[in-house]
């Protein structure tokens, strides 16, 4: 009986936080919903940068782990942002190589975009893509 009444409140619960069962999809948010599964996804990649910088930022995109793994892309930039187009639920790691003061500082961050199949979310059944951005920005300047 006793876990008959927590099952309850645990349930009651769950009625009152609402209908989104996917937190992280906020209102609105159902154009990054497809009916179709995408083959590729946009990909924002953000690095660092700052008004009087003009030097470009280097980035290599690896399939998998970094260093180890087959190089899908690779050139410069010098915008605070760059978008590109991966596989999703896919591993990539992406390395941004930053020259300051002399010296080169290297970001790696691993990127993983993700589709998940949702029947109720959006007006309609879709995929939705999510973990679309990947920081690389440097921190310690």
């Amino acid at each position: 009986m006793k876990n008959t009444g927590i099952l309850l409140i645990i349930s009651f619960l769950f009625f009152l936080s609402g209908c989104n069962k996917f937190p992280w999809i906020k209102e609105g948010e159902c154009d990054y919903c497809y009916s179709e599964k995408p083959g590729t996804v946009a990909v924002r990649l953000n690095f660092s940068r700052q008004y009087d910088d003009e030097s470009e930022i280097y980035y290599t995109v690896y399939q998998g782990k970094a260093f180890g793994s087959a190089i899908v892309l690779e050139g410069k930039t010098s915008y605070s942002y760059l978008d590109i187009y991966m596989e999703p639920d896919k591993s990539y790691t992406i390395v941004a190589e930053y020259f300051k003061f002399n010296k080169t500082y290297y970001v790696i961050n691993e990127c993983t975009t993700k589709i998940k199949y949702l029947r109720s979310v959006c007006d309609d059944p879709c995929y939705y893509v999510f973990d679309t951005q990947c920081d690389l920005e440097l921190k310690i300047l």
